[in-house]
């Protein structure tokens, strides 16, 4: 019996010998899959409530699922529960409502099933004002400033908020807000003076309700310096010109543009306001087309519409510049009627004197622009009449200038004249 026994034994461990040594063979060839690499980076790593904090985990790795495979959850305080299923994105986003210390967890998991996870720690504190703006440009307490520079500073705010900023300038040690709101951390003031101090400063305000001012900052402009040939900047709206000596007389080489555009309808008024009157809207180009009467400003029979140090050129002075060109005295002072020989195209664009005339027409007592592109038309200083004044005119079909007396109705071109 025992030998049955042993016999059935042997019998039954034969098979189990085998079973077991193929289960064995079938193990060494089969792959082993690790577990993946959990990592990831938290920015920023501090902040405020509601500023959202950017997750990427696009730094986890495995040996045998490819990354982009791999799938990530995050469990945003490491208490067990996960905010986000699993998912193939790696980036993510995370806000906190309250102040505190948080611990980030990042738990990714590969195509076999196994999982890794790493965890990040982040602080999220109250919201904090904006710095006070600084570095200025122009610097603090600056000497001979150009009258056309522009103002710039820096500020940064603790939390990462979009920050805004109230800009205060003026000649008063107290200056008066100028822009309120404004994003960019610069500014360009309209216009400044020659030999002036102004006072600046900026107010930074975050999207939270705070504020910081910064300090109050001066700077002076420069004494005027002037060699004709040079631009002119006109301080009272920065336009600038060019200029060009004929003879002993710097003239301006482009009409005058002061002013705010009215329609060619309307007579301009004495109101304290420049007007003019532009060409197809184009007074950057063409200039400003005025009546006499506002040429001459109702009571500055000089300086008119000028700028300073600058005057209106009176018939005489008018005289002057074509005889320089060549024409004959006789001929110069002429009160109408068609003179000289080419002295008008030496006025006109492309011409030798450097005048540089452009046909821009002239608005007439019916409230139209006409012969633009055929005529140019200038006021002198000097009226001929109660309703009439003395003026030059240079058109496309003519080689001389044309002297006249006209309605000071009109609107005329306007040029000056250096002091």
């Amino acid at each position: 019996m025992s030998k049955k026994t042993f016999l059935f034994l042997a019998i039954l461990a034969i098979p189990a010998l085998i079973i077991t040594s193929c289960k064995k063979d079938e193990g060494e060839d089969a792959p082993t899959n690790t577990p993946p690499v959990a990592s990831f980076t938290v920015d920023p790593q501090v902040g405020s409530p509601h500023i959202e904090f950017n997750l990427d985990a696009t730094a986890c790795s495995d040996l045998e699922t490819p990354s982009g495979e791999l799938l990530v959850r995050w469990d945003l305080n490491d208490d067990g529960t996960f905010e986000s299923d699993y998912s193939t994105a790696k980036l993510g986003t995370a806000t906190f409502d309250t102040p505190g210390s948080y611990t980030i967890r990042c738990e990714v998991k590969d195509g076999g099933g196994l999982t890794a996870s790493a965890t990040q720690q982040i602080t999220v504190h109250d919201n904090e004002p904006p710095t006070a703006p600084a570095n200025p440009n122009p610097v603090n307490a600056a000497a001979d400033m150009p009258i056309l520079a522009g103002l710039q500073w820096t500020c940064d705010d603790p939390d990462g908020d979009p920050i805004t900023f109230d800009v205060y300038f003026g000649t008063s040690q107290d200056p008066i807000l100028v822009s309120e709101g404004q994003d960019p951390n610069s500014y360009q003031p309209a216009s400044m003076q020659y030999s002036t101090t102004y006072y600046w400063k900026i107010v930074a305000y975050d999207d939270h309700g705070h504020s910081t001012e910064g300090p109050l900052w001066s700077f002076s402009t420069s004494a005027q310096s002037f060699s004709c040939g040079e631009s002119l900047i006109d301080t009272r709206d920065g336009q600038s010109y060019g200029t060009v000596l004929i003879g002993t007389k710097c003239w301006m080489a482009e009409n005058l543009n002061i002013g705010s555009p009215i329609d060619a309808n309307q007579d301009m008024s004495d109101n304290s306001i420049i007007e003019k009157y532009c060409f197809n809207d184009n007074c950057d180009t063409y200039g400003g087309l005025y009546q006499w009467a506002e040429m001459m400003q109702y009571g500055k029979p000089s300086q008119g519409i000028c700028p300073d140090d600058w005057h209106l050129p009176n018939i005489e002075e008018w005289q002057i510049l074509e005889m320089e060109l060549g024409m004959p005295e006789g001929e110069a002072t002429a009160s109408t009627g068609w003179q000289g020989s080419d002295e008008g195209d030496k006025l006109k664009a492309g011409g030798s004197s450097g005048f540089n005339a452009l046909m821009g027409g002239k608005r007439s007592t019916n409230g139209s622009i006409i012969l633009a592109g055929n005529e140019a038309d200038f006021w002198s200083a000097t009226a001929a009449s109660t309703y009439n004044a003395k003026s030059r005119i240079l058109d496309t079909g003519h080689s001389g200038v044309l002297h006249s007396e006209i309605n000071k109705e009109y609107g005329f071109a306007v040029r000056c004249i250096k002091n």
